[in-house]
C-alpha cells in the first residue's frame, strides 16, 4: 500500500534506510515523500527535495527493500513523486555500481550527468607530471589580503557556475556573501593555496577540514584559464605533496565535468569503476 508520509512511521523509516547506500532526505525535511507499507512494515521510501543553493532539478530519491524489489514499488514511488514535482525535473545520484538504480533510471530517460570521484590520493602515476616550475607566487589563503582572499572566492565562484551549469545551475541571485559562507565552512585557511601571477589569482586548490584529525579533504580546484590547467599542474602536485607531509591521508572530491579537479585526479592512481553517478531528467 502507497501512502503520504505520516511521522508514525519515522522508526521503521530509519530501520528501513540502514543499508542505503546514499543519502536520501525524507519526513518533514523534505518537499514530499511517500511511503510503500505492508503489514505496518515500510518496505519502500519515496522522496523529493530542494537544493536552495541550485534549485532548477527536484532531488529526490527512492529506496526499496531487497526482498521487496521487482515488484513494481520502486515504479509506483516515482510515479507519485513525478506527478506532484510542480517542474518536472529531476537529479538523483547512485553509486556507480549499483547496476538496478542506474537500469531503473535510464528506462524513466534519465541521462547520466556527472560522475564523482572520492578517493584518497596515493601514489601519482608518473614523477614527470607536473615537473616543470611553478611560474608565479604561491601563497595559503590565510596569508594574503582580504583582496586577494575575495578574488580567489570569485574565481571559484566562477569555474563553479561554468562546469554547473548544464546538470543543475546555481542559484542566480545568490550573493557573493551567502556564497563565501558556503565556501568557507571548514576551510583550512593554512593548507589551502593560492598561485598568484603579478599580483593576480590564476589557480587556487581549496582545503577542508574533516571529523578526523588525520585527514584532509581536496574540495574545489581551479584557476583562470582553462587551456593553462597543464601550466599549474605543477602548483597543484605541490600543493598536494605538502598536504602529504602534514596529513596521513589527503582525499579528494572530483567531478568529470570540472576539468581542473579532474585533471589533478587522472595523475594518481584510483579506482574509475567506483564513483557517485548523477543522473537528470
Amino acid at each position: 500500500m502507497l501512502i503520504h508520509y505520516e511521522s508514525q512511521f519515522n522508526e521503521r523509516i530509519s530501520q528501513l534506510l540502514l543499508h542505503s547506500s546514499f543519502h536520501l532526505i525524507w519526513g518533514e525535511e523534505s518537499e514530499m515523500t511517500f511511503l510503500t507499507v505492508d503489514k505496518d512494515e515500510v518496505v519502500g521510501i519515496g522522496s523529493l527535495w530542494k537544493n536552495s543553493i541550485q534549485p532548477y532539478r527536484d532531488y529526490i530519491g527512492i529506496y526499496v527493500k531487497p526482498n521487496y524489489r521487482n515488484k513494481g514499488i520502486g515504479q509506483a514511488l516515482y510515479d507519485s513523486l513525478s506527478l506532484n514535482s510542480e517542474i518536472k525535473k529531476f537529479q538523483i545520484s547512485i553509486q556507480s555500481t549499483n547496476e538496478s538504480a542506474s537500469s531503473f533510471l535510464k528506462k524513466q530517460g534519465f541521462k547520466l550527468a556527472r560522475k564523482c570521484y572520492t578517493p584518497v590520493l596515493k601514489e601519482f602515476k608518473s614523477t614527470e607530471l607536473g615537473s616543470s616550475s611553478v611560474k608565479g607566487e604561491i601563497i595559503s589563503y590565510g596569508m594574503v589580503s582580504k583582496f586577494n582572499q575575495n578574488d580567489a572566492v570569485e574565481l571559484q565562484l566562477k569555474n563553479y557556475i561554468d562546469f554547473h551549469q548544464s546538470i543543475n545551475p546555481l542559484q542566480q541571485e545568490i550573493t557573493m556573501d551567502q556564497w563565501k559562507e558556503i565556501v568557507l565552512r571548514d576551510l583550512n585557511t593554512e593548507h589551502s593555496k593560492l598561485l598568484l601571477a603579478d599580483g593576480t589569482i590564476v589557480a587556487y586548490l581549496f582545503c577542508y577540514d574533516t571529523d578526523n584529525e588525520e585527514e584532509i579533504e581536496i574540495g574545489y580546484i581551479g584557476g583562470k584559464e582553462i587551456d593553462s590547467v597543464d601550466n599549474y599542474l605543477s602548483f597543484y602536485k605541490g600543493a598536494v605533496e605538502k598536504l602529504h607531509s602534514h596529513y596521513a591521508l589527503v582525499s579528494i572530491e572530483a567531478d568529470d565535468v570540472d576539468p581542473y579537479a579532474f585533471t589533478v585526479l587522472n595523475c594518481f592512481k584510483y579506482d574509475a569503476d567506483k564513483s557517485l553517478d548523477a543522473y537528470i531528467l
